[in-house]
């Protein structure tokens, strides 16, 4: 099948694969003939984190969700979602266990305005809701844009 060919056969299909760490998006090609382990070992290493607890990789799929890659069978299903929509490149996301997330060193959020007499104004000042955005938008911004998107949600 074309998956055995991408996984098993000969040098496998050269990825582009964009990744965003610490607030910088760099690319590296990867072939889906590396393993798992391996591409976990290059990634570290591309990012100088070679210390650091475990690593986790995300990416967004065609139709808009996070997915985490923990393992060999996850990575084969980014790597057929990949060749099926016939992307030009995925972007990963990643992060290290222990690592401080981005949201928590942003300011909590204002409270939600009150009357005088304590009861909340939600109407006047509930959010708008975001409208949906394509994946190739998604791509396109880092992990905290996705994060506090997907609060918002």
């Amino acid at each position: 099948s074309r998956l055995d060919q991408m996984t098993h056969g000969g040098d496998g299909v050269p990825v582009r694969l964009k990744y965003h760490y610490n607030n910088e998006t760099r690319v590296v090609t990867v072939r889906t003939t590396n393993k798992y382990e391996d591409i976990v070992q290059q990634l570290r290493n591309l990012t100088a984190a070679v210390d650091k607890g475990k690593l986790i990789m995300k990416y967004y799929d065609g139709d808009g969700d996070l997915i985490t890659i923990h393992d060999a069978n996850d990575l084969l299903e980014c790597w057929n979602h990949y060749q099926e929509t016939k992307m030009t490149s995925i972007k990963f996301f990643l992060e290290f266990e222990g690592d401080e997330k981005e949201s928590q060193k942003q300011p909590a959020l204002p409270p939600i305005p009150t009357s005088p007499n304590g009861v909340t104004h939600l109407l006047n000042s509930a959010r708008s809701t975001p409208t949906p955005l394509s994946p190739t938008t998604l791509m396109k911004m880092s992990l905290p844009e996705l994060e506090e998107r997907q609060h918002t949600l």
